[in-house]
């Protein structure tokens, strides 16, 4: 990419485990790519100071703060695309009803959606806002004013297996999406497994955040002993399938108590669990 796009080019740095070893590989070549990380506010303490930690590193920030957003817009939850669903439907929209409702959007019958859309269909008269505007305003928005103002290309750590979107998206560009006509990028490491990014950092004594703990190797399988996303540490999706806010409230409770309480996501959490009847813990 840095040959074919004539050195335009940056890592978007997240800092997390992916896109740190998407760096190294990257520098390994090209020891001059710049790094870029967007300060959205939702990032673990360690998250930042192991940013800091790098040289050649340009920090940008998004034009709103995540409690503006989420009153502006609401919570992503329980996926981005239901979320999306959910927006649509509460403004009538016929094609996100026939999904909530667990069909295609032109109405014909839908396995998938009858299996996963209708279960949150109740969400449509949730007395919250849901939508999935929060990513693309602190974490999108920013970077593609950035590539816009500087004519550059990214290099993404993003892996197929990590959601049906993104194995979507590398069946559909393989790893690189130069095919698009704005926003151009690499993301070599979309055949990479979760176990591949773990194995990498042992092998090769990567240094990762501390919130992460160590990597550790048990029965030929890698994981680590801290927190194993850190993405936005205040991110709903998906949390009734993991213990992140348990965790959250054990390492940073300050943080815990901002999010839960002054932005309410106790409440939010509260209400999803009485609709489901299956409670969801988050201390």
């Amino acid at each position: 990419m840095v040959r074919t796009l004539g050195g335009a080019v940056f890592v978007s740095f997240s800092g997390g485990k992916d896109s740190t070893v998407l760096l190294k590989l990257v520098r390994e070549l090209y020891p001059d790519v710049k790094a870029v990380f967007c300060d959205t506010g939702l990032e673990y303490p360690e998250i930042k100071q192991h940013v800091k930690s790098f040289d050649n590193v340009e920090i940008i920030r998004p034009k709103k703060t995540f409690k503006q957003v989420v009153e502006e817009y609401g919570w992503v939850f329980p996926s981005k695309g239901i979320a999306e669903d959910v927006y649509y439907a509460k403004k009538g929209k016929q094609w996100a009803l026939n999904r909530m409702n667990g069909l295609n959007t032109d109405g014909t019958p839908s396995v998938y959606n009858s299996r996963i859309c209708t279960k949150w269909k109740f969400l449509i008269d949730a007395p919250f806002k849901i939508s999935k505007n929060c990513c693309y305003v602190l974490k999108k928005a920013p970077f593609h004013s950035y590539i816009n103002k500087n004519h550059l290309y990214q290099y993404l750590g993003m892996l197929a297996d990590e959601g049906q979107l993104r194995e979507n998206l590398w069946l559909k560009e393989g790893c690189n999406g130069f095919s698009a006509t704005k926003y151009k990028s690499s993301r070599p490491l979309m055949f990479w497994t979760e176990q591949d990014i773990l194995q990498y950092i042992y092998e090769n004594n990567v240094k990762i955040p501390s919130v992460y703990g160590e990597v550790i190797k048990q029965d030929n399988k890698y994981s680590v002993t801290g927190v194993t996303r850190t993405g936005c540490i205040f991110c709903p999706i998906g949390c009734h399938l993991d213990n992140r806010f348990q965790q959250l409230h054990k390492t940073h409770p300050k943080l815990w108590e901002y999010v839960m309480n002054q932005l309410h996501l106790k409440e939010f959490l509260d209400y999803v669990g009485e609709q489901r009847g299956k409670k969801i813990s988050y201390y």
